[in-house]
């Protein structure tokens, strides 16, 4: 079994840089190794207008669409719908009067949203870019796009029970620094397991917690941290990783 978490530290002046996060890393622990390097590419769409009602009358968030390739998972993709959902909530004072009859009137259920776990579907990796046409072309008055991520290359250690990617998150491949990510993988066990694997939530409380005392030993500041933030991540569901660089690619999208 492996439980992984996901920290962020956007671009600003103050802010670590990539490779101030890897010096830090390899000075603190001393058996770490280079065991590799690692790519991400990841396509964001979001609805044109808001497919949620609005509630309050504060206008609704959007649902984003995304297609994320990780080189770590290779031969598949993943396409996601994120966002929140909507839900009734049965009124705590049943009615409101008399009607005209003498009857009495019910109070209508208040619709609220909550955040909601995303869905996610995997496709053969070739096929990704064919839906994004598809969607582009057949669903362009539904979605449109908001921006494409990659990190090429980062680089990936290991050290005792974890496996450590760091990488810069760059819009487009030459654009600009957004940020430095790190995706830190506790293996509790010899074997991996897969991103699908459903996890105990006691199992993954113990392990973010693990994870959090080993990236607070780096003592970097600034940074967000996405296992503790992304809706249904760590509720036994599966796909956590996943769910987990959604929430975190979305940056202001």
């Amino acid at each position: 079994m492996s439980i992984t978490g996901l920290f962020f530290i956007p671009s600003s002046p103050q802010a670590a840089t990539y490779q101030q996060v890897v010096d830090r890393l390899t000075r603190s622990y001393d058996d770490v190794e280079l065991v590799g390097r690692w790519a991400l590419e990841h396509r964001l769409m979001r609805e044109t207008a808001p497919s949620l009602p609005a509630v309050n009358g504060k206008a609704p968030p959007f649902r984003y669409l995304h297609f994320l390739n990780l080189s770590h998972q290779p031969g598949r993709s993943f396409v996601g719908v994120s966002g929140p959902s909507a839900r009734k909530q049965q009124p705590q004072q049943q009615a409101v009067g008399p009607d005209a009859m003498g009857g009495v009137v019910p109070q209508e259920p208040a619709v609220i949203l909550v955040p909601a776990p995303a869905t996610i579907l995997t496709l053969p990796q070739g096929q990704s870019g064919d839906l994004i046409q598809l969607v582009a072309s057949k669903l362009g008055p539904l979605w449109t796009n908001r921006h494409t991520l990659h990190v090429q290359p980062g680089v990936a250690y290991a050290t005792s029970d974890f496996v450590v990617r760091v990488g810069e998150v760059k819009q487009g491949v030459t654009g600009p620094p957004r940020g430095v990510l790190v995706e830190i993988t506790y293996q509790a066990d010899d074997t991996s397991g897969s991103s699908e694997q459903k996890v105990d939530p006691s199992e993954w409380a113990a392990g973010q917690a693990i994870i959090k005392a080993f990236w607070q030993n780096l003592n970097i500041q600034g940074s967000r941290d996405y296992a503790a933030t992304t809706p249904g991540v760590g509720a036994g569901l599966g796909w956590d990783l996943e769910r987990q660089y959604f929430e975190l690619l979305k940056l202001r999208g």
